[in-house]
């Protein structure tokens, strides 16, 4: 039962930490396009810079990148009459062209040093979750078939994501459109699993966390 409720929040976990990533790269790419016409502050630029040990002319390729890029995308926000497929599909083109351009002015240690970052960042989630799914599983008192049907569940929406993930003929807005389909498919059947007073449970535990993250 053990082993089999922690391989389920480790699951949890990753679908999680996916829905979350999904769910902020929209607002990520506006965050960055606004950064690029300086309506943000670079502060995580400079962390990222503190981290990586960016040599000054590094730091200025990648500042010639950043308008090549506001130029290109002020361009393609000028198109009028193109569809929206078309705006997104260039849309990604470019950010994978930023990105690409980026990977061949950081070194190896660079890169590896940004690996290890969002290892060290995931694992801290991970902890944070098995925490958390803890305190719920004591809370809820679920059962181990219900710890059987929600490992399932998890694993299926894994599957169903990373295949959403790596369709090469998707762009990223219908790539999270197709997984925010996932996702919402996914609390319906987790309701289904979950008793009348789970779920009252769990909705009353939901509330009182969004009251306190308010009133801090």
């Amino acid at each position: 039962m053990k082993k089999t409720f922690i391989i389920t929040v480790l699951l949890f976990s990753f679908l999680n930490a996916v829905i979350a990533q999904e769910n902020c790269k929209m607002k990520k790419e506006n965050n960055d396009h606004k950064m690029q016409q300086g309506n943000i502050k670079g502060h995580d630029r400079e962390k990222m810079a503190k981290l990586l040990q960016l040599t000054e002319d590094q730091k200025k390729q990648l500042q010639q990148i950043r308008k090549e890029n506001k130029m290109k995308m002020d361009l393609l926000d000028e198109q009028q009459s193109i569809t929206v497929k078309e705006y997104n599909d260039r849309k990604t083109i470019l950010r994978k062209e930023m990105q690409s351009k980026r990977e061949l002015i950081l070194t190896k240690q660079q890169k590896d040093r940004i690996a290890t970052a969002k290892e060290l960042r995931e694992l801290k989630k991970k902890e944070m979750f098995v925490k958390r799914m803890g305190m719920m599983k004591e809370k809820l008192d679920l059962t181990d078939e219900q710890v059987k049907q929600l490992s399932t569940l998890v694993e299926k929406n894994k599957l169903a994501v990373d295949k959403i993930k790596n369709d090469s003929k998707l762009n990223d807005q219908e790539k999270r459109m197709k997984i925010k389909t996932v996702i919402a498919s996914s609390r319906e059947l987790r309701k289904k699993i979950f008793t009348a007073e789970q779920l009252e449970t769990l909705e009353k535990m939901q509330k009182n966390k969004k009251k306190h993250k308010e009133n801090n």
